[in-house]
């Protein structure tokens, strides 16, 4: 699968394309790169600088994103998920790629407290509605927050539950969208 100018591999796949790529074993968690909602967060994590940055990946799923992150250059990434299938999926996917710099819980995001530099959120806006605020707490001052998972129809609503944010970019994929938002230098919380 190419999304952007990520190539996304089965292990038994071979190709020849230049460019970052990442293998991802299919299986039961979400994060191939096919669905509308991944192919949005990648395009706008190519927005966003991860050299040197402490990464957040909220319902990692396969942890294709986690991966991403690593490969854009991210210095720690802390791939989290509430479902043992998935954090299996991204365990397996991390070894596969040799990815040391990400480490994996699971965990429900309450529990979470660190900080971070970039916080990758592609969830569902029940989900959102429930968390955002938390979400909201974990951005460090400048810090980017990437989502998707989000229908057209809730676009307004999103936005609305990250109103201490300001939101720089909206990006389509059929009735999928996905948004940045940064956290300005004077924001506290």
């Amino acid at each position: 699968i190419r999304v952007e100018g990520l190539t996304i591999l089965a292990p038994w796949n071979k190709s020849d394309r230049k460019g970052p790529r990442i293998l991802i074993e299919p299986g039961m968690a979400f994060g191939t790169g096919r669905h509308e909602s991944t192919r949005l967060m990648i395009k706008l994590m190519d927005t966003i600088g991860f050299k040197n940055k402490e990464v957040l990946d909220i319902g990692c799923g396969s942890a294709i994103l986690s991966l991403y992150a690593a490969t854009l250059g991210a210095e720690k990434v802390y791939a989290v998920d509430n479902d043992p299938d998935a954090i299996a999926s991204a365990r397996k996917n991390i070894r596969l790629n040799n990815a040391t710099a990400i480490r994996t819980a699971r965990k429900d995001l309450r529990r979470v407290t660190e900080t971070y530099d970039v916080i990758l959120a592609n969830i569902d806006i029940g989900t959102f509605r429930a968390t955002s605020q938390k979400i909201a707490e974990l951005l460090r001052k400048n810090g980017s927050l990437v989502v998707s998972g989000i229908l057209a129809r809730n676009r307004k609503e999103l936005i609305s539950l990250f109103s201490g944010l300001v939101c720089t970019a909206v990006v389509q994929k059929n009735s999928w969208r996905g948004f940045l938002f940064k956290k300005p230098a004077g924001k506290s919380k």
